[in-house]
């Protein structure tokens, strides 16, 4: 079921963040690899990583309560 509310929390980010957040999580980019790959900024990379990654502690304190 954890892997369920994870789901459905990067299901709510955009299809580019939840790629993103993936590529550093799943896949150990870096964030500066993650810039260069998509042409973005390193600190675009490390907010969208950082605002999932809240999401998913937000939907997670939820079910455990």
């Amino acid at each position: 079921e954890i892997f369920e509310i994870t789901g459905r929390a990067l299901n709510r980010r955009s299809r580019e963040r939840r790629e993103i957040f993936l590529r550093s999580t799943e896949d150990g980019l870096t964030h500066e690899a993650i810039a260069t790959e998509r042409g973005i900024s390193r600190s675009a990379v490390t907010k969208a990583v950082n605002r999932a990654g809240e999401q998913i502690r937000a939907d997670l304190v939820d079910y455990l309560e």
